[in-house]
């Protein structure tokens, strides 16, 4: 099997999807339905009202929903991993790789908020390292913060991985305080999007109530990072 990531062509595609449909062909035979946690987001709890009709109509449809985000995820790793030449010789053995582990996470098994925001994060990591190839990178940059800042709002712990983006801007390109700003500017803007449309439709309250527990969420990673 591993024989056959080993190189980097149309047929792995293939291969991969039928790797990824086995070992999640359990939720085809049984389609768990989505689950809404305390640590999820505003986004994924609109978004549970549209996954909550279609798992009473077609919830086969959830599981292709799941497939197709971890072979989204899967390929865009690969992706990054080939056109940046960490590996001598370009393979799928990294898409493999996530496939495999990630039937190992219980989060990963169903249609959850931790699996959208990784496809979010993963896509911020790939919009950052793109970075260092650019001397005007202010784009890639301003997308990356974005997409952190659109992952929090669908699983909240997810705001913990900030700290990762300024640290990954820092190694990759020199410092320069106007793309750290573009960066917090970047994740600041769906909560300003977010704060927005509830002061607008007069639930002001909710969004300092979601403020606090980002504020607790951060409170307990500096506890368990010192402890």
């Amino acid at each position: 099997m591993v024989g056959l990531f080993k190189q980097k062509n149309s047929s792995n595609i293939v291969t991969l999807f039928l790797l990824a449909f086995f070992l999640k062909l359990p939720i085809f035979l049984s389609v768990p339905k989505p689950i809404l946690r305390a640590n999820d987001g505003p986004i994924y709890k609109w978004l549970m009202i549209f996954l909550n009709e279609v798992y009473t109509v077609f919830p086969v449809v959830i599981s292709f929903i799941v497939l197709s985000i971890h072979i989204t995820i899967a390929l865009l790793i690969a992706r990054l991993i080939n056109n940046n030449k960490f590996v001598v010789k370009p393979n799928f053995l990294s898409a493999m790789s996530y496939i495999l582990i990630s039937s190992f996470i219980k989060e990963f098994n169903y249609l959850s908020a931790p699996l959208i925001a990784t496809l979010l994060l993963v896509l911020s990591f790939i919009s950052i390292y793109n970075t260092y190839h650019q001397s005007k990178s202010n784009n890639n940059i301003l997308l990356a913060g974005f997409l952190i800042g659109l992952a929090a709002l669908v699983f909240t712990p997810a705001f913990g991985l900030t700290l990762g983006v300024f640290i990954c801007l820092a190694v990759l390109k020199p410092f320069k305080l106007n793309e750290w700003l573009v960066l917090a500017l970047g994740i600041i803007c769906p909560f300003y999007f977010y704060g927005s449309f509830l002061y607008l439709t007069d639930q002001w309250n909710r969004f300092i109530l979601y403020s606090a527990v980002i504020l607790l969420v951060l409170r307990f990673k500096v506890f368990q990072f010192s402890y």
